[in-house]
């Protein structure tokens, strides 16, 4: 058998703090492939347990689909299942509620780690004996506003990727796998890849947090504490610098800010 020597996507995420968004996207890119050649299968190879952990990376960050527990050979899709499987948080739930298990169904759980890529945060975690979900009722300013900024993700390419797990979550939407893969290979070849820039119009009354590169509504004239390590809007003013109240630079509401994040401030260009 392959030795995958990069791991599984969610160790990486959690433990490598350098885990660009490229690598990230590319490690999804090649899990999505995977199955779009099971679901091209006579007959088709359903995998039902897609998620993080069930990504190997190659020493080169391929991503490739691994335990096969879980999958169903069949002539038929939809196809009811006697047993339901899958990971909470990552199965989709029209499956669990009606044992009809399709390759959509796969793609849901596409979605759901496309948005863990975004945010580095799994989409249920148990907290205090229950299982709190991360994803529930979400939308893209949502999503754009848990960012994991470490990736460094363009503003452009974190809401393309957003729109497409959202997609994967609608069922009269829901793309099969070939497409997202279509789709993956042509958002890591655009060209505003590693430079890094954000171009940025900030509303009056809102605030930048430099941590996760999204203006998130807040009331008007009044600091958000979730700004403390990036940047703030305070009465249609935008504070350039680390911490509130020591901004080096004001520059007025709406005006399109364009440079590179770095160690908390905003390196003019």
């Amino acid at each position: 058998m392959e030795f995958l020597a990069g791991g599984d996507l969610f160790a990486r995420l959690n433990r490598d703090k350098a885990f660009a968004w490229q690598s990230r996207l590319q490690a999804v890119a090649g899990c999505v492939r995977g199955i779009s050649y099971l679901h091209g299968l006579r007959p088709k190879v359903f995998h039902r347990d897609i998620k993080s952990q069930n990504i190997l990376l190659s020493e080169t960050g391929d991503g490739k689909v691994a335990d096969f527990d879980c999958a169903i050979v069949t002539d038929l899709d939809p196809v009811l299942v006697e047993h339901r499987s899958g990971t909470p948080g990552y199965a989709d739930p029209e499956y669990l509620e009606t044992g009809y298990f399709s390759a959509s169904a796969d793609m849901f759980s596409v979605g759901m780690v496309l948005l863990e890529v975004l945010t580095r945060k799994p989409p249920a975690v148990v907290q205090q004996g229950r299982l709190v979900m991360h994803y529930e009722n979400v939308d893209t300013p949502r999503v754009l506003g848990m960012i994991d900024a470490r990736a460094l993700w363009p503003p452009a390419v974190a809401q393309r990727v957003t729109s497409l797990a959202l997609q994967c979550f609608d069922r009269s939407l829901r793309p099969e796998a070939l497409v997202v893969a279509h789709l993956l290979k042509d958002i890591l070849a655009t060209p505003q890849a590693a430079r890094g820039f954000l171009a940025l119009t900030l509303p009056n009354g809102s605030a930048y947090d430099g941590e996760v590169r999204h203006c998130v509504p807040h009331g008007q004239g009044r600091l958000s504490s979730s700004t403390s390590k990036g940047f703030a809007l305070y009465e249609g003013q935008f504070l350039d610098g680390k911490r509130h109240g020591s901004g080096k630079q004001l520059l007025p509401s709406g005006k399109v800010i364009e440079g590179i994040f770095q160690g908390g401030v905003l390196q003019r260009q």
